[in-house]
């Protein structure tokens, strides 16, 4: 490529971003430094929702949506650490989440339900002297303790309808921006080489960064007949070399678990009386740290509770569900047990995966140079009545520019869940950016240049769809 830069970047400073500085962390009132400055950030923002007059005062709305106050908040769910339903950073973003509404006026509530946990110690493949880590697939089959010692053999859309018997078949999927094992370029080579016979499965995910790509499962699905592991692209050419020769190979799949485990949609309710109610939801949970997946939606769900505590006009209630990963299984509680129904909800709006995330350039398969603007590979979609306003006020944001009518099929993830429920008027945001369900996803693949217009516009929008009357 002729105009990539002379000098290009170290590669890990190009995969992570530009450095966060002193100033995104001072936003929150602490310097990061030690293990406790994510609690202690934390513990500076919930004092000063504590300390904020109910209604908070214009001064104290407007700071709420400031481009480091939104980022402050993405640091913070960063730091938590893996936010997979039932963890511990799960469960710690609940309380999080909860202290925040709290703080702001809202009557809070827990609303719990189990999901099935794993949680990885060994995920490898070893073929000779050569070991490469995986991560398992949902719904997990551990070796327990007795490892699959096979030939490993490729599995192609030529080959996928052979007897696999006694071996480990690897499938390497086509280039993407993957999110779910039930999509069919996934779960059908999958199901088609387990059905045939493998002792083991291992794919490989190939997307923009090279790394490994975790796939949302469905939740109450019968375990695979054998353990089935991903890996990353940028680790799998032993593996695919072996699968080639039809080398022997050494699959292990160990952890605790699988069992079930609790998990906590927080619900918070502002209710003033005679007042029509206004829903607002965010996922919390994923994967790994989820920064930028998870992070903006989060930023702005909490910047809108500080909104909503001002306005006297509306009943609000907001939710933060976990189980995203597990095909929004927090989301069906939440809309199936404890949401109005539809007649009842004046306005929901739903914040989505990955809709503030970091653009990068990417002049050569792996090779990625970040950028100061936002991934375009985000959607806005809202219910008819919205999609004009929406158009202008998100005019110039790219990717969001372009205005979708919200139906179950058009839409993704827990925003579809709402409108197959049959809420309007609702919009959302939602996007599978180059991080999506990576390790690498942390608060680096974001900023707060990004956040500070997103906050300002779902503000806007929310103003402008409750001024339609």
């Amino acid at each position: 490529m002729s105009d990539q830069p002379a000098d290009p970047p170290d590669d890990t400073q190009a995969r992570r971003g530009p450095a966060l500085t002193r100033r995104h962390v001072v936003a929150a009132g602490v310097v990061a430094g030690g293990s406790g400055w994510v609690q202690s950030l934390s513990a500076s923002a919930e004092a000063n929702a504590m300390n904020r007059p109910i209604p908070p005062t214009p001064e104290a709305v407007e700071a709420a949506f400031a481009p480091d106050a939104l980022m402050a908040h993405v640091l913070a769910y960063d730091g938590f650490g893996i936010h997979r339903s039932g963890t511990k950073g799960d469960a710690a973003t609940a309380d999080w989440m909860a202290h925040w509404l709290g703080a702001n006026g809202f009557e809070v509530s827990f609303q719990s339900f189990d999901v099935p946990h794993f949680e990885p110690v060994d995920v490898a493949i070893e073929i000779g002297g050569t070991r490469v880590e995986g991560f398992p697939q949902w719904p997990v089959t551990p070796t327990r303790g007795v490892p699959v010692v096979a030939p490993l053999t490729r599995v192609t859309t030529d080959t996928r309808h052979r007897r696999l018997d006694g071996q480990i078949a690897v499938i390497e999927f086509p280039y993407g921006r993957p999110s779910a094992f039930l999509t069919a370029t996934y779960c059908e080579p999958i199901l088609a080489a387990l059905a045939a016979g493998a002792a083991g499965l291992i794919g490989v995910t190939t997307g923009p960064t090279g790394e490994l790509i975790a796939l949302n499962a469905p939740p109450k699905a019968d375990p695979f007949p054998a353990p089935v592991m991903m890996i990353a692209p940028k680790d799998a050419g032993p593996v695919l070399a072996a699968a080639a020769s039809g080398a022997q190979g050494r699959l292990v799949l160990e952890g605790e678990g699988p069992r079930p485990a609790p998990a906590r949609n927080v619900i918070g309710r502002l209710i003033r009386p005679g007042a029509p109610t206004v829903v607002v939801t965010t996922p919390q949970s994923g994967w790994f740290h989820c920064a930028a997946e998870r992070g903006p939606g989060i930023a702005i769900w909490r910047a809108l509770a500080v909104w909503a505590a001002a306005r006297q006009d509306m009943s609000f209630i907001f939710a933060s569900t976990s189980g995203h990963e597990l095909e929004n299984t927090g989301a069906h509680a939440f809309i199936a047990e404890a949401a109005p129904p539809p007649d009842a909800v004046r306005l929901w709006l739903h914040l989505g995966a990955g809709f503030g995330a970091r653009d990068f350039h990417e002049p050569a398969p792996r090779t990625l140079y970040p950028l100061p603007s936002a991934d375009p590979q985000r959607y806005l979609a809202g219910t008819p009545t919205l999609v004009p306003m929406l158009k202008s006020v998100f005019a110039g944001q790219p990717g969001l520019e372009s205005v979708y009518t919200a139906t179950p099929e058009g839409t993704a993830g827990e925003l579809a869940e709402v409108v197959r429920a049959g809420y309007a008027p609702t919009f959302g945001a939602f996007g599978g950016h180059r991080f999506h369900h990576a390790r690498e996803d942390r608060a680096d693949k974001t900023s707060p240049e990004i956040l500070g217009p997103l906050g300002r516009a779902f503000r806007a929008a929310m103003e402008a769809a409750l001024a339609e009357g």
